[in-house]
């Protein structure tokens, strides 16, 4: 309401001005400076200090019989308002009539249900919070498969799926790799040529145990083509003092603290290797343990560890057993005294030979021999591996046909056996590659 006063005074001003213009004009001319003619118009006129200013700041284009109509209209509307005003300001009810009006209009505008709620001043305020909720960590199943894709089952998922391996299974039912964690872990996952690079598990595919998942260099962009991931470990378990253990093709062994992978890098080195060598293995050290090397050459060492070294985490590790020229690490593994050697030729000719019979020795001798040779029943080893517990093994001829079989079913024989074969084979097929399911 003030500022309609106000308003009203200043026109009454102006108008007073407009009807008088012609001693207005002369006042001003012959006034020396805009002070004394601010006093003489107000003397002359009885107007205030701001309806004299308002004078000297008009226009002359307001002296038009528009202009001054316009100044009539708003003085009669302006008069009215303060009227109006006044008589809200006296009456409760207009004042709740004007309220609802302009509630009512709110309401038209914006049509959209209100976002809060009007409680009794005796109800119980429960106030959420704004922070995000954390995710809900689950238990979860990382698999790789023999075609190097990864899912990520839940845990109820995977002990309700079909395991079993046979000849119609396809490379993608068979899996090689095999990780319990949870969702909302971050893993260190490292791969065959001595690199470790980082993944959260939330980035692993929800698959189910028949679907493909995704592709190994999907997840994992900064692979090189004969690069391939052959362990996983909880970032967690950095901060533990357990060591693992790094076995070689070249029959390189290394020990280095787990702790030396807590990096925060995304992507860095794991283990140095030769440019003819890479990584078959990588465990956590158990309290007690042998290191069985077998070789294509058909060679085994059992290796104590009592001299095994701790190095740092770039370092290349120290000889595991002594190789002959053109010989290589076909399988290693880390057991106690429990289990069989198993070993497989490259005609599919199989068998398992107890660990009693396989003495121990320091590491880096050239071992003892494992299997004997005739050319019917191939001329090397192409895989080999201790046999804790039992498990399938998939394997594909040079035919290209898969055969299936358990490791139960192969013979137990001596270490100079000639071993049985796994399937019935022409003389010209051989054993092209063979895959270990242990899920």
């Amino acid at each position: 309401m003030n500022v309609a006063k106000d308003r009203a005074h200043i026109v009454e001003g102006l108008l007073v001005a407009i009807k008088n213009i012609d001693a207005v004009v002369k006042i001003i001319k012959t006034s020396k400076n805009t002070t004394e003619a601010k006093k003489r118009l107000r003397e002359k006129f009885v107007l205030s200090e701001r309806q004299a200013q308002a004078i000297l700041d008009m226009r002359l284009a307001r002296l038009t019989s528009l202009e001054v109509y316009k100044l009539e209209e708003e003085l009669k509307n302006l008069r009215e308002l303060i009227k109006k005003l006044y008589a809200i300001i006296n009456s409760k009810k207009l004042q709740f009539d004007v309220v609802k009006e302009e509630l009512l209009q709110i309401k038209k505008q914006y049509k959209s249900e209100r976002k809060t709620r009007v409680m009794r001043t005796d109800e119980t305020l429960k106030i959420e919070s704004s922070e995000p909720k954390p995710p809900v960590s689950q238990n979860v199943i990382i698999l790789k498969s023999a075609q190097n894709n990864f899912k990520c089952l839940n845990a109820r998922q995977f002990s309700l799926a079909q395991k079993e391996i046979n000849e119609n299974s396809t490379l993608n039912d068979l899996h090689t790799l095999k990780f319990e964690t949870e969702s909302t872990k971050t893993l260190l996952a490292f791969s065959s040529l001595g690199n470790c690079l980082k993944v959260d598990v939330k980035n692993f595919p929800e698959c189910r145990y028949k679907d493909k998942g995704v592709a190994e260099r999907v997840l994992f962009k900064e692979l090189s083509s004969n690069e391939t991931i052959v362990a996983l470990f909880d970032f967690e378990d950095t901060k533990t003092k357990e060591n693992i253990i790094f076995l070689t093709k070249t029959g390189m062994i290394k020990k280095t603290a787990l702790s030396e992978y807590g990096l925060l890098k995304k992507y860095f080195q794991a283990m140095k290797l030769k440019d003819d060598d890479e990584i078959i293995s990588i465990t956590k050290e158990p309290e007690k343990y042998d290191v069985v090397f077998v070789t294509a050459q058909g060679m085994v060492l059992r290796a104590e560890n009592s001299d095994i070294p701790i190095q740092g985490r770039i370092s290349g590790g120290v000889k595991g057993i002594n190789l002959s020229n053109k010989d290589y690490v076909v399988g290693v593994s880390l057991c106690e005294d429990k289990g069989e050697v198993l070993a497989v030729t490259n005609k599919g000719f199989a068998k398992r030979v107890s660990l009693k019979n396989v003495d121990k020795m320091a590491r880096y001798r050239k071992g003892l021999k494992l299997f004997s040779f005739s050319g019917d029943n191939g001329n090397s080893l192409i895989y080999g591996d201790v046999v804790k517990e039992t498990y399938s093994l998939l394997f594909v001829d040079t035919e290209g046909v898969y055969h299936a079989k358990s490791t139960d079913l192969i013979p137990i024989e001596a270490r100079i056996g000639k071993g049985k074969q796994m399937a019935k084979l022409k003389k010209s097929v051989g054993v092209d590659k063979i895959y270990a399911s242990r899920v």
